[in-house]
């Protein structure tokens, strides 16, 4: 009698869940990507503003003078504007775009208002009242004298977040002052000898420490930006 060797049990390959377990999490990431694409492509792209014209009447007896100063508000909502009665004394109005009348800002009568500028947050008002930068509160209250005799007219201002005041003379070049008043120095371009430089509407750019502004030096014109 021949030997019968024994018969092993035949091996059946086992089973890897850690991979099904990977293709499933493929599969999620895979379908929840598929449904953000699509949230994200069905939407439009918004449309463009529409611009906006319309006329803002003067207030009963007040003129207006050719280059009178006028300035918007940074959240375009308000219109600052001078204008004079007929003796001559003009003041500083206000009209919110929404209102159909204009106010007078009380305390800002002069003989002379020039270049006009905002303040970042909307609540003042930046002035020149004949040679004085003036600043007022547009909620009330008088204006106040930041630089005085200052010589010459402002050609242009700017006012930033961290409370400067930049602004230009007639024939003395960039100046800045502190938003809180007191004694102006010079900025960027000093005045040389024989050399009248006009620094016309500087205004402080969006990236920290960069301001924009066109000089005039003897009837030749240049860009500057430090």
């Amino acid at each position: 009698m021949e030997d019968v060797g024994e018969i092993g049990d035949t091996a059946v390959p086992a089973k890897h869940p850690r991979k099904w377990l990977a293709w499933g999490v493929a599969t999620v990431l895979l379908l929840a990507l598929s449904l953000l694409s699509f949230l994200y492509f069905r939407q439009k792209t918004p449309e463009p503003a529409a611009a906006a014209q319309f006329q803002v009447p003067l207030p009963d007896k007040m003129n207006m003078a050719e280059g009178s100063a006028f300035a918007v508000s940074p959240d375009g909502r308000r219109l600052a504007f001078a204008a004079g009665d007929a003796d001559g004394t003009q003041r500083i109005w206000l009209r919110s775009l929404d209102s159909l009348e204009a106010r007078p800002l009380s305390g800002t009568e002069s003989k002379y208002i020039g270049i006009m500028f905002w303040s970042p947050d909307g609540r003042f008002i930046a002035y020149d009242a004949g040679a004085k930068l003036r600043k007022i509160d547009v909620s009330g209250g008088p204006p106040q004298t930041l630089c005085d005799n200052l010589g010459s007219l402002l050609t242009g201002g700017s006012w930033n977040r961290d409370g400067l005041i930049i602004f230009g003379l007639t024939a003395q070049g960039l100046m800045r002052v502190s938003a809180a008043g007191g004694a102006p120095s010079p900025l960027t371009m000093p005045k040389k000898a024989g050399d009248n430089v006009n620094a016309l509407s500087p205004i402080f750019l969006p990236m920290a420490g960069i301001i924009f502004t066109i000089a005039i030096r003897q009837h030749r014109k240049m860009t500057a930006a430090s």
